[in-house]
């Protein structure tokens, strides 16, 4: 072998192996970019009139999620989302919604007159890459005079990297301890309305039976198990959702 060709053979050689450690720290680098950059963006509904059932779709909100690697798993959270607030305004339209007078020549009318409404919004309680936790808050006033309303929530929380959507079995719920959630509900309460509880004044949203844990929402804020539930437990004024810790988890 002459001298030039042995230039050449060692210059290929230190090129491959060149080449070779830069494929291998671009697919590392390519693994280790591959995760989910998620964030959690608000899709706008402006108010809206409904003049001829007497109604009012108030500014509202509802959660859509972006940088999710599977689309298909992100499109379908969304269709979720989308479809818990479609579902909720249409029921509370027809539950809540009824014809306005056509005069206002009395107080009475007037008040008659008064829309009903409803409105949504959300709070996020975990989003990391691989676990999301999100709460759809949910409040609808009976108008025509009334001063009553209703507030309901429904959650969600997946894991993403899994493409798993949280049940009780995700959660790890204990069918058998409901005197632990009441003992946590009583905890939180007592905290949050203690003039109330020095009086015996609280209405405790107690769990009565195992069964009726299977309808209960739950979710994650950060390391906690939260239950989410709607409660009156003092005053008109304190009927609205509440998120109460229940314990430390794993992810």
């Amino acid at each position: 072998m002459n001298k030039i060709t042995s230039i050449i053979l060692t210059l290929l050689t230190v090129g491959c192996a060149n080449y070779s450690n830069n494929q291998a720290e671009s697919n590392s680098i390519d693994k280790q970019e591959l995760k989910n950059e998620i964030t959690i963006d608000s899709v706008i509904v402006e108010e809206k009139e409904l003049k001829d059932i007497c109604f009012v779709i108030y500014k509202s909100t509802f959660p859509k999620i972006k940088g999710l690697l599977d689309k298909n798993f992100e499109n379908q959270l969304n269709d979720i989302f989308s479809k818990n607030f479609n579902s909720y305004i249409d029921n509370a339209e027809k539950e809540y919604g009824g014809g306005c007078l056509d005069t206002e020549n009395t107080d009475e009318d007037r008040m008659q007159n008064i829309p009903a409404a409803a409105s949504s919004s959300f709070e996020v309680l975990t989003k990391n890459d691989s676990i999301i936790s999100v709460v759809q808050l949910m409040i609808a006033d009976v108008g025509h005079g009334g001063n009553a309303w209703t507030p309901s929530s429904i959650s969600l929380t997946a894991d993403v990297k899994n493409k798993i959507i949280y049940g009780n079995k995700e959660f790890k719920i204990d069918r058998n301890k409901t005197d632990h959630l009441n003992t946590k509900i009583k905890t939180y309460f007592d905290k949050l309305f203690p003039d109330q509880k020095k009086s015996n004044g609280i209405d405790y949203p107690l769990i009565k039976t195992s069964d009726d844990i299977n309808k209960l929402s739950f979710g994650l804020r950060n390391d906690s198990l939260v239950l989410i539930i709607q409660a009156y437990p003092t005053t008109h004024s304190s009927y609205t959702t509440y998120i109460i810790p229940i314990d430390q988890v794993k992810q």
